[in-house]
C-alpha cells in the first residue's frame, strides 16, 4: 500500500500519520522506561512533565524547591526523576535513622564521583579511593583510613589547637592594617571575608609554602573556581561549557602539584601532612596528590567564608545587637604591654550571646542537602521501602524553618534562640528561671529545648557528621569577635548596613551566599584607632 492509498484508506494526512507514530512511539518509551513503584515506597509526588520535571525544579529553585514541591508536608516522598527516583525526608525521626551508619545506605557512593569531576581525578586514582570506601570488612583501604584520621585530627586535642592557634594568629595579623588610624576603608565585604579567612587558611593548613602565598593571583582562581562549580560538575565539555572555571582550576592543580613535588606539606599543619602522606602511600601520584587537594580547600572554605559574611551582616544590620555583643566580648579581652589580645576559648566558653548568634545564623542560611545511595532495598521506620539505586536527601532547608520544630518564630532571626539559663550550684534549669537570673547567667547551648538534634543539620550528622566543626566555629568566632571589636561599618554611601538578599535558588553546594556583594566604609571604632589586636588560642 503506497502513501496515497494509506492516507487515502484511513482519511488523514501525511502530516496527522506522522504525529500519531511520534505519539505511540512517545507511549512506547514511556511503558518501557516508566518507574514501577512498590506501594510501601514513600508517597510519589509526580510532575507535569515526566522524567526531567522534577530535575528541572531542582536546578531552577535550588533547595527552596523542597518547600515548593511538597504542600501535603509528608515527612518523606518521592520525586520520580528519569529512571531511577529521590527521596526527600523533611522529618527529624526519619533524617535520624537515614543518617546512622547503615550497611545499605552509602555516602561515599554519592560524594567520590563528585570528588573527581571537582579534582579531574584519574581512573587509576578512582580505583585506588573507591576500594572499600564503605568500609566493610576486608583488606585495608584508603577512605575508611582517611576519615579516621581528618575526624581525629580535627577533634579536640592537639592538633586541633596547633591548627586553631596558627589560623587565628595569621588572621590577626591580617586585621592589622586595615583601616589605620582615622583613616575610613572602602571595600566589598564579601571580597573581604574572602581575602581573610583564603589568606589565614592556606597559612594555617598549608604552612609558608602554600600556593597562594607563592602566587597570590591563585586566591582569585580559587573563588572562580568555586563559583564555577555546577558546571564542573555537569562535566560536559567543561573545557568549553565552564570554561573559565575548568581554566582556573588547571591552574590551581598545577600549583598544587609543585606543591606536593617539592615537599611543601612537610612544613604544613599535621593534617595535610598525614593527608598526602596517606595518599602517596596508598598509591596516588605526585600530580594526583595535588590535584585531591583542592577538595580539602573547597572544604574549609566553602562554607566558612559564607557563613562568617552572614554572622557579620546579621550583627551590624541590628545595633542593639550589635552593643550588647561589643558589652558581652569586652569581658574577656585582656591588655598584655598595650596590645589588646582575644582569647578564642574565652569566646567559646564566656560570650553566649556570641556562640547563640552563629548558630542561630547558620541555621537559617544552612540548605545543603544530607545525600546517600542507596544500594539495597532498605526499609526504614518499619514503614517506608527505599528502593536499591536510588538517593535519599535530608532536606535541611525545609527542617531548619519548621515551625513544628522550631516554634513559630521558625523563619525569623533570634539571636538568643540558642541560649538558655544557666543552672548555678546545682540548681536546676527551671529552679533558675523561676528565680529570675541575671542575664549574666546563660550559656550557650547546642539546641533550643525540644529540638532533636537530627532537627539542626548544619554539620550533617550520623556517621558522616562534618569533622572540621570545631575548627569552623572557632574561626568564625574569632573573625566576628576581631569586626565587633575593632571596627565600625556602614553602608559606602552611609547609613546603617543593611542585610543583602539570599540565594535561595542557586542549586546549594554550600551555605546561601548573597545575591551580591555589599559595598561598606570599615573604620577603626572611636577611641581605638590606635590599638594593637592579636588573636590566640
Amino acid at each position: 500500500m503506497d502513501d496515497k492509498s494509506f492516507t487515502g484508506a484511513f482519511g488523514l494526512s501525511n502530516t496527522s500519520i506522522i504525529f500519531i507514530f511520534a505519539i505511540l512511539g512517545i507511549c512506547a518509551l514511556h511503558y518501557h522506561f516508566r518507574i514501577r513503584f512498590d506501594p510501601r515506597e514513600p508517597p510519589v509526588i509526580h510532575h507535569p512533565v515526566p522524567y526531567v520535571g522534577h530535575i528541572w525544579g531542582m536546578f531552577k529553585y535550588g533547595a527552596k524547591y523542597f518547600q515548593i514541591v511538597n504542600p501535603q508536608n509528608y515527612p518523606i516522598y518521592t520525586l520520580p526523576t528519569l529512571t531511577s527516583r529521590t527521596y526527600i525526608t523533611t522529618s527529624p525521626t526519619l533524617a535520624s535513622l537515614v543518617q546512622r551508619t547503615h550497611p545499605n545506605l552509602s555516602f561515599y557512593s554519592i560524594i567520590l564521583p563528585i570528588t573527581q569531576r571537582l579534582c579531574a581525578l584519574d581512573e587509576p586514582t578512582m580505583r585506588i579511593v573507591l576500594a572499600n570506601a564503605n568500609g566493610k570488612p576486608g583488606p585495608e583501604a584508603l577512605m575508611p583510613e582517611m576519615h579516621e584520621m581528618i575526624t581525629s585530627t580535627l577533634g579536640p586535642g592537639d592538633a586541633l589547637r596547633e591548627l586553631t592557634g596558627s589560623q587565628v594568629a595569621e588572621m590577626g595579623r591580617l586585621f592589622a592594617p586595615v583601616a589605620e588610624g582615622e583613616e575610613k576603608e572602602v571595600l566589598s565585604l564579601y571580597g573581604f571575608v574572602t581575602d581573610v579567612f583564603t589568606k589565614a587558611n592556606a597559612w594555617a593548613l598549608y604552612g609558608p609554602q602554600n600556593v597562594f602565598r607563592r602566587d597570590p593571583g591563585l586566591i582569585r582562581d580559587f573563588w572562580t573556581y568555586e563559583g564555577g562549580i555546577v558546571g564542573l560538575l555537569a562535566d560536559v565539555v567543561p573545557w568549553v561549557t565552564a570554561r573559565k572555571a575548568w581554566l582556573a582550576r588547571e591552574r590551581l592543580m598545577k600549583a598544587f602539584e609543585t606543591y606536593v613535588a617539592e615537599k611543601g606539606y612537610e612544613e604544613a599543619s599535621t593534617l595535610i601532612q598525614r593527608r598526602v602522606e596517606m595518599n602517596r602511600r596508598h598509591g596516588f601520584s605526585v600530580k594526583m596528590a595535588g590535584h585531591a587537594e583542592l577538595i580539602m580547600l573547597f572544604g574549609v572554605l566553602g562554607n566558612a567564608v559564607p557563613t562568617s559574611f552572614w554572622v557579620v551582616t546579621n550583627i551590624f544590620s541590628r545595633p542593639e545587637l550589635l552593643a550588647e555583643l561589643r558589652a558581652e566580648l569586652e569581658k574577656v579581652v585582656r591588655e598584655e604591654e598595650g596590645v589588646r589580645v582575644v582569647s578564642v576559648t574565652a569566646l567559646r566558653e564566656r560570650c553566649p550571646l556570641l556562640i547563640s548568634t552563629m548558630r542561630e545564623t547558620m541555621r537559617v542560611i544552612a540548605i545543603l542537602a544530607s545525600v546517600k545511595y542507596v544500594l539495597e532495598d532498605t526499609l526504614i521506620a518499619d514503614k517506608y521501602l527505599l528502593k536499591a539505586n536510588s538517593v535519599v536527601q535530608i532536606a535541611s532547608g525545609v527542617t531548619h524553618i519548621d515551625e513544628n520544630i522550631w516554634g513559630a518564630d521558625a523563619k525569623t532571626f533570634n539571636p538568643r534562640r540558642f541560649m538558655a539559663p544557666k543552672p548555678v550550684n546545682g540548681s536546676t534549669e527551671k529552679e533558675v528561671i523561676d528565680r529570675k537570673e541575671p542575664e549574666t547567667q546563660q550559656s550557650a547551648v547546642n539546641l533550643p529545648k525540644g529540638v532533636p538534634s537530627a532537627a539542626y543539620r548544619v554539620f550533617g550528622g550520623g556517621s558522616v557528621i562534618c569533622p572540621g566543626r570545631h575548627f569552623a566555629q572557632n574561626e568564625i568566632a574569632a573573625f566576628t569577635a576581631m569586626m565587633v571589636l575593632g571596627f565600625d561599618m556602614e553602608e559606602a554611601d552611609g547609613g546603617r548596613i543593611r542585610l543583602p538578599e539570599k540565594d535561595e535558588q542557586t542549586v546549594p553546594l554550600s551555605v546561601m551566599k548573597p545575591k551580591k556583594d555589599i559595598q561598606v566604609r570599615m573604620m577603626r571604632r572611636e577611641g581605638f584607632e590606635n590599638v594593637k589586636w592579636e588573636m590566640e588560642l
